[in-house]
């Protein structure tokens, strides 16, 4: 259950950049960002940059998904035969989260505090899946 925790978590600020991203007055999500220093202006800039978008879809979508898709794994009986698919998809997602870290770091130059946690998470969700 602890795999499910770690994934909601991802699929919590997955959804708080697309309410962001929708431009939607989450209230109730912007006061606890505002405890973790989180700045929702920084979130709406990092979401503009185009590598924030994967084959045209926004990362954050897929992050929904993905995260999603973990969840389910876990919960629900899966046949063995799909384990490697999932775990080479979480494998995947670290490569490509190493990349946007790599590009906020040096490229944009642009500190995100919730995009570092979920490439956390990602590696995290990988080592244990």
């Amino acid at each position: 259950m602890f795999v499910v925790g770690l994934a909601a978590i991802g699929f919590l600020i997955s959804l708080y950049f697309t309410l962001i991203y929708y431009h939607s007055t989450a209230s109730w999500l912007s006061k606890p960002m505002r405890l973790c220093g989180i700045d929702e202006g920084q979130c709406a800039r990092v979401i503009e940059i185009p590598e924030s978008h994967l084959f045209g879809i926004a990362n954050f979508i897929l992050g929904l998904f993905y995260y999603g898709m973990v969840m389910l794994w876990v919960i629900l009986p899966i046949p063995y035969e799909l384990h490697f698919i999932i775990k080479l998809a979480a494998w995947l997602v670290v490569g490509v989260s190493g990349y946007l870290a790599y590009v906020l770091l040096y490229e944009v130059n642009m500190p995100c505090r919730l995009c570092y946690v979920t490439y956390v998470l990602n590696l995290i969700l990988a080592i244990l899946i």
